[in-house]
């Protein structure tokens, strides 16, 4: 049988704006990278703790002009809005 997962598009997405690997949130979670991976893919559920401390993370490090994220929009979000699906890269 095969099992529906939510894949989480939107924590996937704001790891990388940040320029973000998988291990490096995973090592703020208290995970391995494999771990974290899974959780990113749905193949894992998060715990609220987890979810509290990537939100918190990710809007620290937000610009200062942008809204902040809640865990809906991070966690429950089944897609990222096309206007934010290019990665912004500097060309430094």
């Amino acid at each position: 049988m095969k099992e529906n997962r939510i894949i989480f598009a939107r924590v996937r997405y704001e790891r990388q704006r940040l320029g973000a690997k998988q291990d490096e949130f995973g090592r703020l979670i208290g995970s391995k990278r494999a771990n974290y991976a899974a959780k990113e893919l749905g193949r894992v559920p998060w715990n609220y703790s987890e979810m509290v401390i990537l939100r918190d993370y990710i809007n620290a490090n937000l610009p200062k002009d942008e809204d902040r994220l809640t865990l809906d929009v991070l966690f429950y979000a089944t897609s990222v809005p096309n206007k934010e699906r290019k990665l912004k890269h500097s060309s430094a």
